[in-house]
Parts: structure tokens; sequence; C-alpha cells
């Protein structure tokens, strides 16, 4: 959710107005999840002091490096996002449990992100149109790689009990 403020600071320093509806949804979304998590009985103290950290490290750098930097970072922060799939898809025999949709989805953001931040000449939203269409991309990598594991892991069993 941090991730997400920071990304509309940045947006609306940027006067890229057309990204706050996609940021401040994602910002709204993180922020119901926190709040049903807590609600329900999850204990959210880590979560909201790392956070805080989060947030205030990226006050720092904002005023330390400027706007693109922090930006980029924000871009790069993607990877904490989708980067533990990525993983866990790479290393499973036969990643079963992975939508594939949501993979062409990711890649497909990721380009569009990518050839808008070519047309506004922003460095970050080129980082994460990057960073979008490569761990996409290496997801269904993965998966067209494994296609024939997933198959076998997926197919019913033989009723007669042969081979």
């Amino acid at each position: 959710m941090v991730v997400n403020v920071g990304w509309t600071a940045w947006v609306i320093a940027e006067e890229i107005w057309i990204a706050i509806p996609a940021v401040l949804a994602a910002v709204i979304s993180f922020g119901l999840v926190l709040f049903l998590l807590w609600r329900n009985g999850a204990d959210v103290r880590i979560a909201v002091i790392a956070g805080m950290a989060v947030g205030v490290a990226a006050v720092v750098l904002q005023l330390v490096a400027g706007w693109t930097v922090l930006g980029t970072v924000l871009a790069f922060a993607n990877g904490l996002y989708l980067g533990p799939s990525v993983w866990a898809a790479w290393r499973s025999y036969a990643p079963v449990g992975v939508a594939p949709l949501t993979w062409v989805l990711t890649a497909g953001e990721g380009i569009l992100w990518g050839y808008y931040g070519v047309l506004v000449e922003a460095i970050p939203i080129m980082v994460y149109g990057s960073t979008a269409f490569l761990l996409g991309a290496l997801i269904l990598l993965r998966l067209w790689i494994t296609r024939h594991r997933i198959a076998s892991e997926l197919a019913p069993p033989d009723p007669s009990g042969g081979t």
C-alpha cells in the first residue's frame, strides 16, 4: 500500500493525471485488505510498522535524490509484489496453481505502461513497464516449459488403475 501511496505522490508531482485513478484504486484496495485483516483478528502491527518505515525512507529518498529516483525505486519495487510468484513458479516441478491469464495481463500491462512511459518520457514508468513485462513473461515462459508436467499433474486418475 505504501508503494502505491508513493506512486500517488509521484504522479501528482509529475502531473501525470491519467494515472491517478489506477494508483488510487490500488491504495484503496490494499487499505481495504489491511482493514479487513485487522477486523478479522489478524495482527497487522508489523505490516503497519514496516509500511511506515518504507514511507519514511521514500520521503527521505525523494528529498535527497528527487522525484525521478523515487519513481524509479518505486518501479523496481514491483518486483517485491511479483518476484515471489516468479521464484515459486521456477522452483516448482509443475506449477499447477498458476493462472496464465493473470500473467498475460501482467505482461500486457507492462507493455502498455512501458509504451506510455516512452510517450511521456518518464523513466520510472518505463522501468515499471519493463519489470512488469519481464516478470509476467518469466512466469509464462515457465508455464510453457512445464506444460507437459502440468498436464500430467492435472490429468484425472486412470479409473482402471493401470498404466
